[in-house]
């Protein structure tokens, strides 16, 4: 039988024993947390974090070439998307 992480079996005397289940996990993400860790981990990657800077910078009216509009947005959003369809194929098969 097991409980929350624990395993309870009877022993001969008919007492029940309680012990850690020794199951071992190595995913590196959860549901809940695989989002914000997978874009912390994207970001820094260099190129990543430049490209995050340059989009930045693109809606600054005074620096802006693009009428404040991020065009790098599309090419960076399609390279983390991809990076985390592979992260999450790598820790969930």
């Amino acid at each position: 039988m097991r409980r929350g992480g624990l395993a309870a079996q009877l022993d001969q005397s008919g007492q029940t024993r309680i012990w850690p289940d020794n199951r071992i996990v190595s995913s590196k993400y959860t549901p809940l947390t695989f989002l914000p860790v997978m874009l912390f981990e994207q970001l820094l990657r260099p190129a990543n974090f430049y490209f995050v800077c340059i989009a930045i910078l693109q809606v600054i009216p005074v620096i802006t070439t693009s009428g404040g509009r991020p065009t790098i947005l599309v090419p960076l959003i399609f390279v983390l998307a991809v990076s985390g369809v592979k992260e999450a194929l790598e820790d969930y098969v």
